[in-house]
């Protein structure tokens, strides 16, 4: 799965940074549904590849895997990325924030997100790649 996971990551940095961009010069607010698809779209192009190389449907226990570190890639894009483009005045901000109450709060919703991502990234993967294999055959 380390080459899956490798080819996730890279997708999912390359299309967050063009979502960015794009919603930028559209001028549009970027969404929780924007990042939902590009990590939809990061998780079928892992697919294709996975299927391209294996000529068939992961299984269970490889989507689950996939999920998983899928989801801790994406966090570590996202981490990447806020440092990258956050001012250090707004790092400062994220710090006050990050009281007890604040810290708590920050880690259900992160926790409930997760649990989101991981089974749309599951999804996403199993059903690209049976999509793929439909295509091969």
């Amino acid at each position: 799965m380390k080459k899956y996971i490798i080819i996730y990551t890279v997708s999912n940095l390359l299309l967050t940074i063009i979502a960015i961009k794009l919603s930028s010069l559209l001028a549009i607010d970027t969404s929780t549904t924007l990042n939902a698809a590009v990590t939809i779209g990061a998780s079928f192009v892992a697919a294709r590849w996975f299927t391209n190389d294996h000529v068939r449907i992961p299984s269970q226990s490889e989507a689950t895997s996939f999920a998983r570190l899928a989801l801790i890639s994406s966090w570590l894009v996202s981490i990447l990325l806020v440092y990258v483009v956050l001012s250090a005045s707004a790092l400062d901000m994220i710090k006050a924030l990050a009281s007890n109450l604040g810290l708590v709060l920050t880690l259900m919703i992160s926790l409930i997100i997760s649990l989101v991502y991981y089974f749309v990234i599951k999804w996403a993967f199993a059903w690209y790649a049976k999509q793929s294999i439909q295509r091969l055959h």
